[in-house]
């Protein structure tokens, strides 16, 4: 009986220990997490869930650290963002999505930092559709023509490809943000989303792509028209 007891209360142990815990439950200090009843460092899987159920966020811990893939839900069921975290910080590629589904974009990482990539070699650019080109075209002609054409209120104009190859250096991300935020500069004044108030997350985002495919047309036509 007691060789049967020694070897079942390890395994129960086993047992207990590898069941996920709720994430919200463990305790932080000093950038660690600790199991809420041993007290110990937690490794193991977590997760968290929305008010009714719905998963809000599954992971996991080593040795009280963030470490393994990660996933996060939109109360709606989407996913929101998926990716791996290693030694506590997100490393390696992550994918986020929209909350109707579609992705938005990928990103890399490594020790926690975003490493931009030219918005000319990402895959949003690469994978403009015809229909994406015609949103952005329609959001230009509503709220980007009048400065970026003309240079009116200091924006660059779409030939300058000095300017726009730099700026496609900061990457879709950052670009994307100073055009929900507004932007206020050296180049100028933009108010956010360029007063295009009815433009959605998704929409803005495929008019910035948008203006760096024209910026690069218009250049070429520029180019042609140049004389030798």
């Amino acid at each position: 009986m007691k060789k049967l007891l020694l070897i079942v209360l390890p395994l129960l142990l086993i047992v207990g220990c590898s069941k996920p815990v709720e994430e919200k439950k463990l305790i932080e200090e000093n950038g660690l997490v600790y199991h809420p009843k041993t007290k110990e460092l937690y490794s193991g899987k977590v997760f968290n869930n929305y008010i009714g159920g719905k998963s809000k966020l599954e992971g996991s811990y080593k040795d009280g650290i963030a470490d393994g893939l990660w996933t996060f839900w939109y109360e709606n069921g989407q996913k929101l963002k998926e990716g791996t975290f290693k030694n506590g910080k997100q490393d390696g590629l992550w994918t986020f999505w929209y909350e109707n589904g579609q992705k938005r974009h990928k990103l890399t990482f490594k020790d926690g930092v975003n490493t931009k990539l030219n918005i000319y070699d990402s895959d949003e650019y690469k994978s403009l559709t015809k229909k994406d080109i015609i949103v952005g075209e329609s959001i230009f002609a509503i709220a980007c023509g009048q400065c970026h054409r003309f240079g009116n209120n200091g924006a660059i104009v779409l030939e300058n490809k000095k300017y726009w190859d730099q700026a496609a250096m900061k990457g879709v991300d950052e670009l994307f943000n100073s055009v929900w935020n507004g932007y206020k500069g050296e180049n100028g004044v933009m108010p956010p989303r360029g007063f295009y108030r009815m433009g959605s997350e998704a929409e803005i985002r495929k008019s910035v792509l948008y203006l760096f495919d024209l910026a690069k047309r218009a250049q070429a036509a520029d180019i042609k028209k140049s004389p030798n």
